[in-house]
């Protein structure tokens, strides 16, 4: 389902080499990210687009040598990083060690400007982003942090190409007759959309810090050296991590899983680094480890196949009117191949995450790993969909839960309980997570609820 760019399959490595380790680079800098008006200061690896300001944090002299690297071998005509940087000074405490009981972050997902009227404009969807900033805005306790959990924007060349004569642009638009949407067009059409979307974001509260992802429709469902190399230059590193009271937040480029064949060796140096932050957060005694993706790992179950995934999401009401209205969206589009996922989630085992958040599905959708990860997925800042696997998926753990009532024992009822789907509204809003932090990560915890628009 998933069709791949023919013209672009050049890889390059995306970081410069080093005879430091990465827990020796790691010793050198302050691992930590600063919340202060606003400003997502240095965790490893780099910086992100920040809210108050639209600003870039400074990086470390080591962190910039390897973003040059990266950005001279991804030809960027551009320096990095293409926004204005902070001088915002470093506060205290560092946010590596916990300095309060309690702490709160807000995730939201597909913010995607101009997916409801296929780019010809994107006004709801900024409407859709206001609101929720206003939400999240008016929040008491106000979040340490929000991270939108990828596809910012619609628009991008290699899937606008795949729709040829069906794009929804004026045939003045396309290059020639090929009926194909051209480069310079939807790169232009992206841009503006990237602006936007910053401008619109700059409206969070100043203490807040912003933390984008890229997903699909940011980087294409190939990602290659060019495109992430757009990303980077619109809105920082597509993969970093950060402390935030004594808890570690992990954010990867996971689209690079769904196909990584355009950019393989981008894939492996941040497998190689995702396993590095794993090790360093519980070396470090991390209260909780938290992993922000754009693609859910999986969707009702870890083993998953393609074959398994029955259901299917109809085509929303917002595009009834046009000629797509039989158009259905298979939930076996929206899962990971195995051979990526199993890498990832045998990391994730190894070293204890207690829970990834995504985007990606267009609907709230929550799920846990045999050894208790959750995955949990939420809904849209744009169009929603509603999968009939969903169902499919309640019957199926209700039909165990039973079977366990029968034959095993009461913690493992609990347990099963505990880690069934929850009922959450379907629709537009963000997800609030509350993290109790205590002595160990065996007694820290986290709790999260959707709020809709």
């Amino acid at each position: 389902m998933v069709e791949e760019d023919e013209d672009e399959s050049i890889d390059v490595l995306c970081n410069s080499t080093s005879s430091a380790t990465l827990e020796d680079r790691a010793s050198n800098n302050e691992v930590c990210i600063k919340f202060e008006g606003g400003k997502l200061s240095p965790g490893y690896r780099g910086s992100n687009f920040t809210a108050s300001t639209a600003s870039i944090s400074e990086c470390s002299s080591d962190q910039e040598e390897d973003s040059g690297t990266y950005d001279e071998e991804l030809s960027v005509s551009s320096p990095y990083p293409m926004v204005l940087k902070s001088n915002m000074p470093l506060c205290q405490p560092c946010e590596l060690n916990a300095h309060s009981p309690t702490h709160r972050f807000v995730v939201c997902a597909d913010t995607q400007f101009g997916i409801t009227k296929h780019n010809l404009d994107w006004d709801v969807e900024i409407q859709y982003s206001n609101m929720a900033i206003d939400l999240i805005n008016e929040m008491n306790p106000r979040p340490a942090f929000v991270c939108v959990c990828g596809d910012l924007v619609d628009m991008e060349f290699s899937l606008e190409r795949k729709k040829g004569s069906k794009s929804k642009f004026p045939s003045s638009l396309f290059n020639g007759e090929t009926g194909i949407a051209s480069r310079e067009v939807c790169d232009a059409i992206q841009d503006e959309q990237n602006e936007d979307f910053k401008r619109i974001w700059t409206r969070l509260h100043p203490d807040i810090a912003l933390v984008c992802l890229c997903g699909n429709h940011d980087v294409g469902n190939r990602p290659t050296p060019r495109s992430i190399s757009r990303f980077r230059a619109a809105f920082g590193d597509e993969y970093l991590a950060f402390w935030v009271n004594g808890t570690y937040n992990i954010v990867v480029n996971n689209v690079l899983f769904i196909n990584p064949s355009s950019a393989q060796r981008i894939y492996k140096t941040q497998l190689r680094w995702l396993e590095e932050r794993l090790r360093y957060a519980r070396d470090h005694d991390a209260k909780q480890i938290y992993v922000f993706g754009h693609h859910p790992w999986f969707l009702y179950d870890e083993d998953e196949e393609p074959e398994s995934l029955t259901g299917a999401s109809p085509c929303p009401p917002e595009w009834q009117s046009s000629s797509s209205t039989n158009q259905t969206f298979p939930d076996a589009y929206f899962s990971m191949p195995k051979k990526y996922r199993s890498q990832a989630l045998e990391l994730f085992q190894k070293y204890k995450v207690n829970a990834c958040f995504s985007g990606h599905f267009h609907q709230n959708l929550i799920s846990k790993t045999r050894w208790g990860m959750d995955m949990i997925i939420t809904a849209p800042l744009s169009v929603v969909f509603d999968s009939t696997g969903k169902e499919v998926d309640r019957e199926k753990k209700s039909r165990l839960s039973r079977r366990k009532m029968t034959f095993e024992s009461e913690e493992a009822m609990l347990f099963d309980s505990y880690s069934s789907d929850p009922e959450e509204p379907n629709c537009r809003g963000v997800r609030i997570v509350d993290v109790e932090v205590n002595d160990s990560a065996v007694t820290s915890s986290f709790s999260h609820w959707f709020v809709s628009l």
